[in-house]
């Protein structure tokens, strides 16, 4: 597969509106990139990833998430990866909802995950490994690096 890219948000493009306009910043990334069929990644642990999917994405932006047509990609950035994806996964399914696959795996509504902080071949295969035990395709997930793969 040839490599591509698809509209992320940072930490300074979600906290340059500040706590009070969280809300607004992720609005905005759904404005300007949630089409249909189209994929956007969102960091979503500035400020507090609970709060954020609770009440921000999974109540007051949620039906814009569903109408858009769009796969809106969560990303948890911060504390143990393995905890921390699984969680994100519950949350989200009990906001958005999920569909059983053909194995049998559920799969979240328009929203999935990615995780890029603290993830290694290790780390990696534990989050699979969690991941399917809980039930859930592996289909939501998906895993990028930053600084930490080139200072290996």
């Amino acid at each position: 597969m040839a490599a591509y890219s698809i509209p992320a948000a940072e930490h300074s493009t979600i906290t340059a509106w500040g706590r009070e306009g969280e809300v607004l910043a992720y609005e905005n990334m759904l404005t300007q990139f949630a089409k249909p069929g189209s994929v956007l990644a969102v960091v979503s642990d500035s400020y507090d990833l609970w709060n954020a999917i609770d009440h921000l994405w999974g109540d007051r932006l949620r039906a814009q998430v569903l109408d858009s047509g769009a796969t809106v990609v969560i990303r948890p950035d911060s504390g143990d990866p393995v905890a921390i994806v699984t969680q994100t996964l519950e949350r989200l399914e009990a906001c958005f909802g999920s569909t059983l696959n053909s194995k049998g795996f559920r799969v979240l509504n328009a929203v999935r995950v990615i995780q890029g902080d603290g993830v290694d071949e290790e780390s990696i295969s534990a989050i699979l490994e969690k991941t399917e035990s809980l039930g859930f395709s592996t289909t939501n997930l998906a895993f990028g690096m930053g600084e930490l793969c080139c200072k290996r």
